[in-house]
């Protein structure tokens, strides 16, 4: 028995012994958390902050923008819609000005239509370091505020999209990455 005990004892003192402590696991994990981290951002800079985009990240825009042309006309449908609160379509607003580039925010009066299509009529070109230039052409039909149409003929029209390479905060750190802005409807 008492050589059961003193080999339970070794084994208990060699777990001890070799056991990790919690401040190591602690620090360890930190340090984890810290290169996950940094991994991510490098990741993101990878992805988002390239210096010349290849032609299938300039087709990812070209579908971000046309997206966000179709946001807009979501937009446009809730901030003339009466019935919604005023703070909500107050917040429409601001969003639907920062779908667009500055300077290039429709007028206030404008008002929602139904797009029946939307398409690239140009795809980025490079302008400068920081700034791709492209078109899209829509066509839509207009509607009146009761969401009738005004005339049934298809209208085409084009709006000019922008790729800007700006500085976005992650954290502590701010990364130069792509956006997509609508610019001047045409």
């Amino acid at each position: 028995m008492r050589r059961t005990v003193k080999i339970f004892a070794l084994i208990l003192l060699y777990f001890l012994a070799c056991g990790k402590s919690c401040d190591n696991d602690e620090q360890s994990n930190v340090q984890r958390e810290q290169e996950k981290i940094t991994a991510e951002t490098d990741s993101l800079q990878l992805a988002f902050g390239a210096d010349t985009l290849s032609s299938s990240s300039l087709l990812a825009y070209l579908e971000t923008a046309k997206q966000k042309f179709y946001d807009f006309n979501d937009y446009l449908r809730i901030v003339t819609d009466t019935s919604i609160a005023g703070p909500f379509r107050d917040k429409t607003r601001e969003m639907i000005r920062n779908l667009f580039i500055t300077g290039a925010e429709p007028a206030k009066n404008i008002n929602p239509f139904r797009l029946d299509s939307v398409g690239i009529k140009e795809t980025f070109h490079r302008i400068n370091d920081s700034v791709y230039e492209g078109s899209l052409d829509f066509t839509y039909r207009s509607l009146r505020r009761s969401d009738k149409f005004i005339n049934s003929s298809q209208e085409t029209e084009t709006i000019t999209i922008y790729l800007i390479k700006r500085d976005k905060n992650f954290g502590k750190k701010k990364l130069w990455v792509w956006n997509v802005f609508l610019g001047k409807i045409e």
